[in-house]
């Protein structure tokens, strides 16, 4: 087992894969576009039944990508 690996293993996973190399930049990109389906979304779903406990999802990821772009920040800074 390699040093990598044993990083992987011991870091809570926060649910949302980024893939390799996922910046700063496209984290923030995720979070205004997120943002954005969200302002429209009871609107544009309304009627959709499926789609009425949404909110908890998005509030979910959103605080999933506010933690990870925090990460990247301080790794960088």
């Amino acid at each position: 087992m390699t040093n990598d690996q044993d990083t992987k293993k011991s870091t809570p996973h926060s649910g949302v894969d980024f893939g390799e190399g996922a910046s700063a930049m496209h984290i923030k990109g995720l979070i205004r576009n997120l943002e954005a389906e969200i302002s429209v979304h009871d609107t544009k779903f309304a009627e959709n039944a499926l789609h009425n406990d949404c909110q908890k999802r998005f509030d979910t990821v959103l605080t999933q990508l506010h933690v990870e772009l925090a990460k990247l920040l301080q790794e960088t800074a």
